[in-house]
């Protein structure tokens, strides 16, 4: 499983957002470790006072990207309909022009 500890919170990208160009993806239920994984997340985000889009606390909700840095490579953790999937880009509604946001590495 995934050592929440060992990433580095960047931003959270609000519903309606999306993991796109995906190295891994997977189906998940409420009961497994990657629904933990998410509460993990939640709780890192908030704890390092990372804000939603409106400004609010990150919380829980479908559709939703995680935007973190793991050895200096910037990965997206997406949730979406119940398939957790991790990308090198993401796609979010709420950022203007709408279009896909490439991962660099950290320099």
């Amino acid at each position: 499983m995934i050592d929440v500890h060992k990433l580095t919170p960047v931003t959270f990208h609000s519903y309606t957002s999306s993991a796109r160009d995906r190295i891994f993806e997977v189906e998940y239920t409420s009961d497994s470790d990657i629904d933990s994984l998410e509460k993990e997340l939640v709780e890192l985000f908030n704890k390092e006072g990372i804000k939603n889009v409106f400004g609010g606390k990150v919380r829980r909700d479908n559709k939703v990207v995680f935007e973190v840095i793991y050895q200096g490579l910037t990965l997206y953790y997406g949730f979406y309909d119940w398939i957790f999937s991790i990308g090198l880009s993401y796609y979010s509604e709420h950022e203007s022009m709408k279009k896909y946001v490439k991962a660099e590495v950290e320099k």
